[in-house]
């Protein structure tokens, strides 16, 4: 399994508890932040243990990867609030939100976290 793999894991998760959450009458903001939350649990799990099989230690990889979701989260969090003001609901809002840090998290993560150059086959 590959990143995108575990992005897809990760994005259906984190999509699937903001819907539950939505319907639970969540404030969607509130909704898109738990499930961000859970999919970076999984998403750095999948990422650590199956793409890139980092034997490094522990925390600074995940203080590394906290702190670049951290970022994501708060930009995605930005863009669902502009998009949801300027009238699209939250489910799409939040479905164009997390596509936009998707490709900025790849980056992000493979150089910042995991310390592999992009054109790395390592």
């Amino acid at each position: 399994m590959g990143f995108v793999g575990a992005g897809g894991v990760a994005t259906l998760a984190n999509y699937g508890l903001f819907i539950i959450l939505l319907r639970l009458d969540v404030n969607y903001l509130l909704a898109a932040a738990v499930g961000y939350v859970c999919g970076i649990a999984i998403s750095f799990s999948i990422n650590r243990l199956l793409v890139y099989r980092s034997k490094r230690p522990l925390s600074p990889e995940l203080i590394r990867y906290l702190l670049a979701y951290l970022v994501a989260l708060a930009a995605q969090l930005g863009v669902l609030q502009i998009l949801v003001t300027a009238g699209l609901t939250p489910e799409i809002g939040n479905g164009l939100a997390v596509a936009l840090v998707v490709v900025l998290n790849f980056f992000v993560v493979r150089r910042f976290v995991f310390g592999q150059k992009l054109l790395s086959r390592n």
